[in-house]
């Protein structure tokens, strides 16, 4: 069989190793041209094709990243096609149960929030997300891997990794593989551009819709647009407004203080949780509730949820809470920061803690990023809300060209910030996607 697989970037040679391994003459292509040596090297030695361009050739199999453009295939034939997703599904199983989670936003905080509840009852967890490989064991955690993408073919190295586990939850990027037994749409939000502009993210995420094994778990306000796309007999569950499970959250809150959380169910119970303060609580709403769904679907009770939660301290990296030299900083880092997510963490702190003087710092690191930032929509995103933000600072290297008005000034150090500043979001994209 002659199976050509596109990308070589985002674990396109994982797919090409599983193939070869079966038997298969494998064309790898390196279509962004964005690998080196080294890859080139791994593959030639294990017997793979391996081009920069695709082959004017006939293909029994061709596997493509849903983001992948139609036109890197122009001049190849072939008789099936099918997504990296797809591949990785049929390339691997587990006997444990397996939830994954994709969405726009919110992913990594929905995964954690998830296993954090499903060990409480001594589960050995898998957790795979943007913050790397992690198992716990009860109360145990050992780290299996800390740099990790989240595209499919991690599920796929994990697989040939021989971990034990009663529980995989994996973020996933742009849909879902056909594992898992519970998959998690965390929502479609801002539904942007891949492919080169010749495709949405809701390409990719719909492949969640059509895969999933045994329940879907969505935002109530979003049933209508996923619903279509299950197959018959799949439970649904939804969160948010109106959903089987909404979180909401007393206002106004103090930052570093513990935040007052309501749990409420469709059928009307609901408990009251107090969440850390180490973390901007009202930006994992949204995990809050999925994470709930996911338990409540698992036979979780209210007060188990509610022990768990209480015990969250927040994600990494993730609108952390801290006091620094008498001065609040809320630093988010990741792979996620956009536009959007620090449109998200504004909103939230002049609409919970109330505040009036933010002091907001970009720095569009993007290492190991995809998506690079967009100024100029950050740039709304500061005009939107001058109303509370007294200052716009980039900090760290950048092309001059991405200063493109008097919005933002530039900065060597974060003492730099406005002193009258309450608090200072500061926002580094960095990290795996």
């Amino acid at each position: 069989m002659k199976v050509l697989v596109m990308d070589a970037t985002h674990g396109g040679l994982t797919i090409a190793l599983e193939y070869r391994r079966k038997g298969a003459e494998v064309t790898l292509v390196d279509c962004y041209r964005t690998c080196g040596k080294d890859l080139e090297r791994k593959a030639a030695n294990a017997g793979i094709h391996f081009e920069n361009r695709t082959p004017e050739n006939f293909f029994d199999l061709v596997v493509a990243p849903i983001h992948c453009p139609d036109q890197f295939l122009e001049g190849a034939r072939w008789r099936r096609k099918i997504t990296t997703h797809e591949a990785v599904g049929k390339l691997c199983s587990f006997d444990a149960k397996i939830i994954e989670v994709t969405g726009t936003k919110g992913k990594t905080s929905t995964a954690h929030l998830i296993a954090d509840l499903l060990r409480s009852k001594k589960n050995r967890v898998l957790l795979l997300s943007s913050s790397g490989i992690l198992l716990y064991n009860g109360d145990e955690k050992k780290i299996i891997k800390e740099e990790v993408s989240i595209a499919p073919t991690s599920i796929l190295e994990i697989a040939r990794m021989g971990i034990e586990f009663d529980i995989g939850v994996f973020e996933v990027s742009l849909g879902g593989t056909g594992l898992a037994d519970i998959g998690v749409i965390t929502t479609i939000g801002d539904n942007y551009l891949i492919a080169r502009g010749t495709k949405r993210a809701f390409d990719g995420k719909v492949q969640m819709a059509r895969a999933a094994k045994r329940t879907l778990v969505i935002r109530e306000e979003e049933r209508d647009l996923w619903v279509p796309h299950v197959r018959n007999n799949i439970k649904i569950l939804t969160f948010g407004n109106g959903g089987d499970v909404e979180a909401t959250i007393d206002q106004p809150l103090r930052l570093g203080e513990t935040a007052r959380m309501k749990i409420v169910l469709r059928k009307g119970d609901c408990a009251s949780v107090d969440l850390a303060g180490n973390f901007v609580a009202p930006a994992y709403l949204s995990a809050f509730s999925a994470a709930a769904t996911v338990a409540l679907d698992f036979g979780y009770g209210l007060n188990e949820i509610k022990k768990s939660f209480e015990s969250f301290e927040g994600v990494p990296g993730r609108g952390e809470v801290k006091k620094e030299d008498d001065r609040w900083i809320i630093r988010d880092r990741n792979p996620g920061v956009s536009a959007g997510s620090v449109r998200y963490l504004v909103e939230s702190l002049k609409r919970y803690y109330r505040l009036k003087r933010i002091g907001v710092i970009i720095e569009p690191v993007s290492k190991r990023v995809c998506e690079k930032l967009d100024l100029g929509e950050l740039e709304k995103v500061i005009i939107d809300y001058q109303d509370c933000i007294n200052d716009a600072c980039l900090l760290g290297d950048f092309e001059s060209d991405m200063l493109q008005g008097d919005v933002f000034r530039m900065i060597g150090d974060i003492d730099e910030v406005n002193r009258d500043s309450e608090a200072i979001l500061w926002c580094t994209k960095e990290g795996f996607r």
